[in-house]
């Protein structure tokens, strides 16, 4: 470890309450040289002042915003001197040993990423390594919830590591890159990372030595719909990002639907239609890999990700009989088709070709507007059917305690 430079990134948002046990054990593990770097992402609770009164040995970077975790994280690593790059949340306890083990997987041949192992508060494990099922792209951490007995003692390779304990080689963001900041505000930027780092060659291991206490989810929302916005959103944006055409469309679509068919959780199926709707009007901001690669991919992948949704509309308990979306949807409303143009003079061809291209935009204009009001009202009528199936679950209660009770009284008579 001494041979090697670490640099140690903490990304803060409202960390507030944490900070100052995840700072105080990270400094009283460190060695003079190691550099500890926090990022606030425009905390309102007083962690960058925290930071800036109690700690001066840590060097602090104010965003002035929430960055997202990719984003903050990626300013972190931008600023490190270190050779070997080190995550840690804010919420994190490192235990005795961690650095040393950390930085002994990265030193092994062609490991680009590690991962340490997470512990709940009560002792419990939390992660001991990611795995990433296909073909849906669902996430788990292996060992979640197991009372640590060693059984996850052994250091293997793995799908992903979490990023709350999560040590990264300068080399390898040489050659793959930093977060994708597309995941934000959270949730599968880890799983991108090590997937486009496998990609090119690098190994992914987990390092069962380098062990934290995690509290898990102080910065995002822990359970409900915008958990589930944010973590489906995250998978659709990985699955088009590393599924090629075929797997796409053979392989996810098929069992996507199957599970849509069958999810029985109103949270999910809410978070869901959210998630859909965000990846459909934010999709030319996916980059042009997988299944988009291909130059007319976007209209089949925005039709079948409409028709997703146009699922979970259906399956709504009460939801209205009426199509979910207008026909102009077969024809997302977003697309400017280009148009080739070949002018006699050509000096004035590039101005001509703007001219119409402008022209066109502004012909559309009405459609792109009355596609939009269509949108509104359909979310409108959604957000309506769900406030009459709260209401009616918020009525039954009392009522079938009353009924409970009636049955209880009468029996106590006879």
């Amino acid at each position: 470890m001494d041979n090697i430079s670490t640099s140690v990134i903490v990304p803060i948002w409202n960390g507030h309450e944490h900070l100052p046990v995840c700072l105080d054990a990270l400094l009283a593990q460190a060695a003079p040289s190691l550099e500890i770097i926090a990022v606030d992402n425009g905390s309102t609770d007083g962690s960058a002042a925290l930071v800036h009164e109690r700690y001066p040995q840590v060097r602090l970077i104010e965003n002035g915003r929430n960055l997202g975790f990719a984003g903050g994280c990626n300013v972190g690593l931008q600023a490190a001197r270190g050779e070997c790059l080190i995550l840690v949340n804010q919420d994190v306890i490192v235990q005795a040993g961690w650095l040393e083990a950390m930085v002994k997987a990265l030193s092994l041949p062609e490991v680009g990423i590690g991962g340490g192992k997470l512990l709940y508060p009560d002792g419990t494990i939390q992660h001991a390594g990611g795995t990433i099922s296909y073909p849906l792209a669902h996430t788990d951490h292996y060992g979640r919830h197991e009372m640590d007995k060693g059984q996850w003692s052994v250091q293997r390779e793995v799908d992903y590591v979490t990023g709350a304990l999560m040590g990264l080689k300068r080399t390898l963001l040489d050659r793959v890159g930093l977060f994708d900041e597309g995941f934000f505000p959270a949730y599968y930027e880890e799983a991108d990372l090590c997937t486009r780092a496998r990609a090119h060659g690098f190994r992914i291991l987990y390092a069962p030595d380098c062990v934290g206490i995690h509290h898990e989810t102080t910065t995002t929302a822990k359970t409900g719909v915008v958990k589930n916005r944010w973590v489906e959103r995250g998978r659709l944006r990985f699955v088009l990002k590393h599924y090629t055409t075929q797997q796409f469309y053979t392989d996810f679509l098929p069992a996507e639907r199957t599970w849509l068919a069958t999810a029985p959780d109103l949270a999910l199926r809410q978070g869901l239609r959210m998630a859909y709707l965000d990846i459909l009007l934010g999709l030319q901001d996916v980059p042009r890999t997988g299944v988009l690669s291909e130059e007319t991919a976007t209209e089949a992948v925005a039709e079948a990700l409409i028709g997703l949704r146009g699922i979970l509309t259906g399956f709504l308990p009460g939801a209205s009989q009426v199509a979910p979306y207008p026909d102009r949807w077969i024809e997302p409303p977003w697309r400017v088709p280009s148009r080739s143009f070949i002018a006699k003079i050509p000096v004035l061809g590039l101005p001509i070709i703007h001219l119409f291209k402008v022209l066109h935009l502004v012909w559309r204009l009405p459609e792109r507007l009355a596609a939009a009001q269509e949108i509104l009202l359909c979310l409108d009528r959604e957000v309506t059917e769900n406030s009459i199936i709260q209401n009616e679950s918020a009525y039954a209660s009392p009522k079938k305690e009353s009924r409970v009770g009636a049955r209880v009284d009468a029996s106590e008579e006879t």
